[in-house]
């Protein structure tokens, strides 16, 4: 399988996990401070080939798919295929553009995904100490999962010793990526751009031109159809899981809380995120997929909400082989 060269940086962060030659890493991976921050893939690339290259690279390349069959097999724990309602809403997570850009490219997200999704299972089953140690990995795996800890609030918000344990535990959770900050700024040179200062911008700016460039290619044609309609079904299904999961306040489900951080953070991404066909945006808000599917109520009269919430699901395989689908 060929990678893109977005994944071959990771996959040399895979070869040389430990940073032994920072130097080196930095004249051969683009934004070396940022991607480093994302080491849990890498590190466990290289522990499962043994140090050695050839098997790391295989073990790299892997894990997004064995990641995949591992989130389809715990996902079943809240969508059984016994229904069409709840096998609609499986292959929405499987089937969307995001996971499947993920395990396509040996990207960070699916693999992140699962661990959301495993804290959540020990949430609901009232381990948080194990959810705690999961999100504490997810933190090393992708930075944005820390946003998953909101899931270990007190179910009663006005709980002054519930708010205790959970800062707690969110302290917990973040450590290791402190730490690990502190190891990067230590081994890493300095660099001469701020690396990811394009992700962020004011509440809903980008969000809004994503949408005007949306209108103006289906109106004059700029983007050639073979993408287009992947990038209109992930604004509108990101929208609609955003809309959702903020309007619906549900505190004491752990889903709710594990998810909605997510929605509030489509709010200020930049366009960094959001160009492209589909753009990143797919990948890093999947966890709000995760939480609309959970929480949406089943009925007719939700079907309509569903579906929109889902549109990825139609284009995810199909956009795997069109290398502008970045």
């Amino acid at each position: 399988r060929q990678m893109c060269i977005r994944d071959r940086y990771y996959a040399q962060l895979a070869l040389d996990p430990t940073l032994s030659d920072p130097e080196l890493l930095v004249k051969s991976i683009d934004n070396l401070s940022y991607r480093a921050r994302r080491i849990l893939l890498p590190w466990s690339a290289y522990l499962f080939g043994f140090g050695q290259p050839n098997w790391v690279m295989t073990a790299f390349a892997l894990q997004n798919v064995v990641c995949w069959i591992l989130l389809g097999i715990l996902l079943w724990r809240w969508f059984p295929p016994v229904d069409g309602d709840r096998a609609f809403r499986w292959l929405g997570i499987m089937l969307s553009i995001g996971t499947c850009f993920s395990v396509f490219s040996a990207l960070v997200d699916a693999p992140s995904l699962l661990l959301l999704a495993l804290a959540l299972k020990w949430i609901e089953q009232g381990h948080h100490w194990r959810a705690s140690a999961v999100l504490a990995l997810g933190g090393l795996a992708k930075e944005t999962n820390l946003l998953g800890a909101a899931a270990l609030s007190p179910t009663d918000w006005k709980s002054a010793k519930g708010w205790g344990q959970a800062v707690l535990r969110g302290g917990l959770v973040a450590l290791p990526l402190i730490a690990w900050f502190a190891i990067l700024n230590l081994r890493l040179p300095a660099e001469g751009t701020l690396a990811g200062a394009r992700n962020f911008e004011l509440p809903l700016v980008d969000w809004g031109k994503r949408t005007a460039e949306l209108w103006r290619a289906c109106v004059s044609d700029q983007i050639d159809w073979k993408y287009l309609p992947g990038g209109l079904a992930t604004h509108i299904s990101l929208t609609v899981q955003a809309v959702f999961l903020l309007g619906w306040w549900r505190w004491r489900e752990a889903a709710w809380r594990l998810t909605v951080p997510f929605a509030a953070l489509m709010l200020v991404l930049g366009a960094a995120v959001w160009e492209g066909y589909p753009g990143a945006s797919s990948r890093v808000l999947l966890p709000m997929l995760l939480g609309f599917n959970l929480l949406v109520p089943r009925g007719r009269k939700w079907m309509a909400i569903l579906i929109l919430g889902n549109l990825t699901m139609w284009f995810g395989p199909c956009l795997l082989y069109t290398s502008d689908a970045a």
